[in-house]
């Protein structure tokens, strides 16, 4: 049909961190915990040659678990893995127009 809606959920599990270069608290490295995150989108064809797109990323606008190794890194996280989270909730409507 002429609408399309997607709902993602992303799930990133409770991780052992290892900290660089040794040992960090005496040995007593914290576990990460497990993180869930949903994004939606919607699409409409409006007509045949223009589409109307919007999404939604972090739709709970959780932020990631702080980490050992993300100390020095964006938003104390590791965000290598964290990468689409670290902003908090984002928003995005975007249009295509074929001629």
């Amino acid at each position: 049909g002429d609408f399309l809606f997607q709902v993602r959920h992303a799930y990133v599990p409770g991780l052992k961190q290892d900290y660089p270069g040794g040992t960090f608290a005496g040995n007593n490295v914290p576990d990460t915990p497990e993180f869930s995150n949903i994004d939606i989108s919607a699409r409409w064809d409006v007509t045949d040659a223009f589409r109307l797109t919007a999404v939604v990323e972090n739709v709970a606008d959780e932020f990631p678990p702080q980490t050992v190794t993300g100390f020095f890194d964006q938003a104390n996280t590791d965000a290598a893995l964290y990468a689409p989270w670290v902003t908090g909730r984002n928003f995005a409507i975007s249009g295509r127009l074929k001629f």
